[in-house]
């Protein structure tokens, strides 16, 4: 049985703001291609002018004309690469690993890297950095999603504090493979999904949730096998480790899908009908309207549903964690963030006590109670109903 963690355990100290935002990927891109075209052609144009006898005040215009069109191609490409990655979140990205925070609140942490925020202080440091003026919002309500409902605030905000609120996913990965070298466990990682994410059917015209490809990007297969499903793994130890994963993964209680598996559910209405999203014969398939939702399928569980990564916001944040489970009609919220999902797993050794019906003895009863708690402000719905699939304690 796992212990709760001591009052005295203490995270580590988020990170502060940077003096300024990490370069964004496309403006990478253009600085390899601008400086190696600009350099070589003002100095062609300096040799021509000393080589055709060019007088003083010719060379002069000429150079000055040159410098000020590079300038203006260097800052209004910067600027229009800015806006691109700002504009459809009101300029509130994570400034260190370029995380979306427009469905977090105005002040806290980011899931991804850790880093300790404020909204008026990202969009600032993004101004100041591109020479953007002030033009961005300071401060905002809960956004709409795309169907027109608020946004509620996150039900942990009304509970107290558990061992995974507020969790970054570089942690997080941390303490999943120490979770899993104490199940025995003793490899070094091998990414092995890393190499094929970028030809999975799902990214076909969809662009990677940044924590959610840094996730699978990290994932090992027998690593993951160890933390969820320590005694199958250790009952077939004698069989090598590739042979201990294989018999393993089958009774995995979460088994996260290969990139061949990947989905991209499509969902509308009171989240019911799902769909599926992906490149048909001739292209891809029929765009999502304003009234769907997109919904990553990025693992299974044992008690028959899908573990979906939402990419669009609801009466779920953008980010947050859901599944559907026999029985139960609507969605079933998980977590806020992935992050959170994942913290929440390696504080439970493993378990997900959405999962965990009867109680697997791995997880002491403070821990089941505090997520009973979060679970039924999520989902009370579930918690209403005479025949839900709600975790019960031992």
């Amino acid at each position: 049985m796992v212990s709760e963690p001591s009052d005295h355990a203490r995270e580590p100290a988020p990170l502060p703001l940077p003096d300024r935002p990490k370069r964004i990927r496309s403006e990478r891109r253009f600085l390899a291609v601008f400086w190696p075209i600009a350099v070589p052609c003002a100095g062609v144009y300096v040799w021509l002018s000393l080589t055709s006898g060019m007088g003083l005040d010719s060379f002069v215009a000429g150079e000055a004309t040159i410098i000020v069109a590079l300038v203006f191609v260097f800052r209004s490409t910067r600027i229009r690469i800015a806006r691109a990655l700002l504009k459809p979140h009101g300029g509130f990205v994570c400034p260190r690993c370029h995380y979306t925070l427009s469905a977090l609140p105005d002040a806290g942490e980011c899931p991804e890297c850790g880093t300790s925020y404020t909204r008026e202080g990202v969009v600032a440091l993004w101004e100041r950095a591109y020479g953007l003026k002030q033009r961005f919002p300071r401060s905002s309500a809960r956004h709409a999603d795309p169907v027109g409902a608020v946004i509620p605030p996150a039900p942990t905000e009304s509970v107290r504090r558990t061992p995974w609120t507020g969790a970054s996913l570089r942690r997080v990965l941390e303490q999943i493979e120490a979770v899993a070298r104490a199940h025995g466990y003793s490899d070094a990682r091998f990414s092995a999904y890393s190499l094929d994410l970028e030809r999975s059917p799902a990214c076909f015209g969809v662009r990677y949730p940044a924590d959610l490809y840094a996730f699978l990007s990290w994932v090992d297969p027998n690593l993951w096998s160890r933390f969820v499903n320590p005694s199958q793994c250790m009952a077939a130890a004698e069989q090598g480790e590739v042979g201990a994963w294989i018999a393993a993964q089958p009774a995995d209680s979460i088994r996260v899908r290969d990139p061949s598996a990947l989905r991209i559910a499509r969902m509308s209405g009171p989240w019911l009908g799902v769909g599926t999203e992906g490149p048909g014969p001739d292209g891809p398939s029929e765009a999502i309207t304003p009234a769907e939702v997109r919904l990553f399928e990025f693992a299974d569980s044992s008690a028959g549903g899908s573990i979906m990564y939402c990419m669009d916001p609801t009466d779920v944040p953008a980010g947050g964690i859901v599944t559907f489970l026999p029985g139960v009609d609507g969605r079933v919220w998980l977590a806020d963030t992935l992050a959170q999902w994942l913290a929440r797993l390696a504080a439970c050794d493993g378990t997900e006590l959405a999962f965990d019906r009867g109680g697997s003895g791995r997880v002491s009863e403070g821990l089941r109670a505090q997520f009973r708690e979060e679970f039924r402000l999520r989902n009370p719905h579930v918690v209403d109903e005479p025949d839900a699939f709600i975790p019960h304690s031992n």
